[in-house]
């Protein structure tokens, strides 16, 4: 049986240290929040980019690791709207570049779309019901 854990929950790391302890642990799989786990060499936490995610897809391989889940936690409904608008974008992000750190399947996102808000991917563009998108299905729509 193959099983996996919040990486956070392990470590608060590098890359290659935490998918290190997580592989030592004997975990085949993780939960990736960069902002909860992964830290650069100054200890700040890592942004998840298209740079990052390259450089972590690294570690991932080297330690035979996969991503369950990626997450990128928001409150939709914050009464700041300018926050709430802050973390749609970084949402985008981790739609784009999932695939990246081998993330290829995102159930419903279409929902998670139009519930985010209509400027963000028109409702015709939408998918509804199909429920295996691909990589290619996905870059169209960015």
């Amino acid at each position: 049986m193959k099983i996996g854990i919040r990486l956070h929950d392990l470590a608060k790391d590098t890359p290659e240290n935490a998918f290190k302890k997580a592989k030592d642990a004997g975990f085949d799989y993780i939960q990736l929040v960069f902002k909860k786990a992964l830290k650069d060499e100054n200890g700040n936490f890592l942004v998840f980019n298209e740079e990052n995610a390259k450089k972590v897809a690294t570690f991932l391989n080297k330690y035979d690791l996969k991503v369950a889940m990626l997450g990128a936690y928001f409150n939709p409904v914050h009464s700041n709207k300018e926050l709430v608008q802050k973390n749609k974008e970084y949402f985008v992000e981790h739609l784009k570049y999932a695939s990246i750190v081998g993330e290829n399947y995102f159930p419903n996102w279409e929902k998670i779309f139009l519930q985010l808000g209509k400027n963000m991917v028109p409702a015709s563009r939408s998918i509804i019901g199909r429920r295996d998108m691909t990589r290619n299905t996905r870059r169209k729509f960015f």
